[in-house]
């Protein structure tokens, strides 16, 4: 199945976060699907959503993505400097 090659997928600045949020939702309504109903599905979410939030909470330190923004700042500057040796002129600084 296709969704096996991602079920371990962990969240990172470089993934889509809603893409990422909706796979962990079909794959733990799959997982319930095949023998969890020892649990409800009540609390089967609660579960999945208490460890996503700390699996998010975990990627989106400032210490993990300090060096993505740092990199994004820099290209945003280099478009501006391309953009006003081109003529344009810098309204907001």
């Amino acid at each position: 199945m296709a969704l096996d090659s991602v079920k371990n997928l962990k969240p990172t600045i470089n993934i889509n976060i809603p893409s990422y949020l909706r796979l962990g939702l079909i794959n733990l309504v799959a997982g319930y699907r095949r023998g969890r109903e020892t649990e409800t599905l009540k609390d089967a979410l609660n579960t999945h959503n208490s460890e996503t939030m700390r699996e998010l909470t975990e990627a989106y330190r400032c210490s993990s993505i300090n060096d993505t923004l740092n990199k994004v700042s820099r290209y945003i500057d280099t478009v501006a400097k391309a953009l006003e040796d081109l003529g344009y002129v810098t309204l907001i600084t």
